[in-house]
């Protein structure tokens, strides 16, 4: 139960340093006088959440019904599970695709968006570890 808890709250949180990434992007594109001369990918995290299932009936010491089951639920990515690719390991910024590789593009993004929640945390966070389809993480 305490790892499903704990696997929705580091989605949270990936969640809000991909928007600070994103916030930095945007504020950097806009004061500027120049479109950048590169594509800007625009990928999310798969949505997810809990699905608690209680009993009927409460416990003797309990004043509500109690949990019975719990049980992660996400998103389901479209496409075949081909598709689904390790973009960048949790032990190295490097990309784990080769040069013209499909896919390289976006782990070169990814390695920046490390850089940047780096910097903007000051150090403190940044997702790792990022793998899934060319949008959905």
């Amino acid at each position: 139960v305490q790892k499903l808890f704990q696997e929705v709250n580091v989605l949270y949180w990936a969640k809000s340093l991909l928007k600070l990434t994103y916030d930095f992007i945007n504020s950097a594109v806009t004061s500027s006088v120049d479109c950048p001369p590169f594509y800007i990918p625009h990928v999310c995290f798969v949505k997810a959440g809990l699905a608690l299932s209680y009993t009927g009936h409460p416990q003797s010491n309990s004043k509500g019904p109690s949990t019975c089951a719990i049980f992660l639920v996400e998103e389901l990515i479209p496409g075949r599970s081909e598709n689904f690719t390790k973009f960048i390991h949790n032990s190295s910024a490097v990309s784990l695709l080769d040069l013209g590789e499909s896919g390289y593009d976006l782990t070169v993004f990814f390695s920046f968006m490390q850089h940047v929640q780096y910097v903007k945390t000051g150090g403190l966070a940044l997702i790792l570890d990022f793998h899934g389809t060319s949008t959905n993480l």
